[in-house]
């Protein structure tokens, strides 16, 4: 008979693919606060987007705008310039927590012996490397939906003839 599975929460998830008493209070905010310096570090691609799309205009003494004649943005990529960068910099960073992770074993009542002792030997591997790798891609996608969002600001309020 199948057992169904039940629903757990996200802290819940990654408590359970964690080392046993080890608190993930740090890697949280660690992640979260990186994000959102990351997301107002990245904020940089508005006001570079705002100066290229004024340098389209020109602007007449009686307060009228109009377009110049043969004017082209900059490429998307040199509006967006170093905007991901700190994603790419937090989600290395979240690599890190491997490492960290492998040495908690270490640290007070030596759990990795105990560890060895269990017959399931791939055990610590995955506790140690299942949550930083999530944390990485969890980062990375969060790099990807700010591109995307900066893409479609960059596609929409341009003029297609400007393009």
């Amino acid at each position: 008979m199948k057992r169904k599975k039940e629903k757990r929460s996200a802290a819940e998830y990654f408590e359970a693919i964690s080392p046993p008493g080890m608190s993930l209070r740090f890697e949280w905010s660690f992640i979260i606060v990186g994000a959102i310096l990351s997301f107002l570090y990245s904020l940089g691609f508005l006001f570079r987007y705002a100066n290229a799309r004024s340098d389209l205009f020109e602007y007449r003494m009686d307060g009228g705008v109009s377009l110049k004649k043969g004017a082209q943005i900059e490429p998307f990529v040199e509006i967006l310039e170093d905007a991901p960068v700190g994603f790419l910099i937090v989600a290395i960073c979240a690599l890190i927590f491997i490492f960290l992770r492998y040495s908690y074993f270490h640290q007070g009542s030596r759990s990795i012996y105990l560890m060895r002792r269990l017959p399931d030997k791939g055990l610590r591997h995955r506790m140690c490397i299942k949550a930083p790798v999530l944390y990485f891609f969890m980062t990375l996608g969060a790099c990807a939906c700010v591109i995307v969002l900066y893409l479609a600001i960059f596609l929409i309020f341009t003029p297609i003839q400007c393009l």
